[in-house]
């Protein structure tokens, strides 16, 4: 199992994924971690970036989201979904209705964390994948 984790610093939980600087990597195995890598998202070129108040006709609004293939490709949620599609869960701390259909696309499963810390988030999903084990 995979586990991504969206952060601007390596260290904490970011909570926009589209524009995180990147990902930490855990690949695990019967709930102990093997390697932790980092991985640059270089997959939407937003990394930083924040919306503007562009004021816009509301034709050409709702011109550019009537067909969902064209919504996800001018939104760029679709390449990401895809850089992480090695990995089974991703974590943040909270994610737009869009990338989470782009991750559904992929089979990877996102989890909102209330941790701060990228270990503890970790933790907590391999602490929560062992109870659920054990009930089954």
């Amino acid at each position: 199992m995979k586990i991504a984790v969206s952060t601007d610093d390596y260290i904490t939980v970011c909570g926009h994924v589209g524009r995180c600087k990147g990902f930490m990597i855990y690949e695990m195995e019967n709930g102990k971690i093997l390697r932790v890598k980092k991985r640059e998202n270089s997959f939407t070129g937003r990394i930083g970036k924040r919306r503007r108040n562009k004021v816009h006709s509301t034709n050409t609004h709702t011109s550019h989201h009537d067909n969902s293939k064209v919504r996800f490709k001018n939104h760029g949620y679709a390449p990401l979904a895809a850089g992480l599609n090695d990995c089974d869960i991703l974590i943040s701390l909270g994610t737009g209705w869009d990338m989470l259909e782009d991750l559904k696309q992929e089979g990877i499963k996102h989890i909102v964390s209330v941790e701060k810390y990228i270990e503890d988030a970790v933790e907590a999903v391999i602490k929560n994948q062992r109870t659920l084990e054990r009930k089954q």
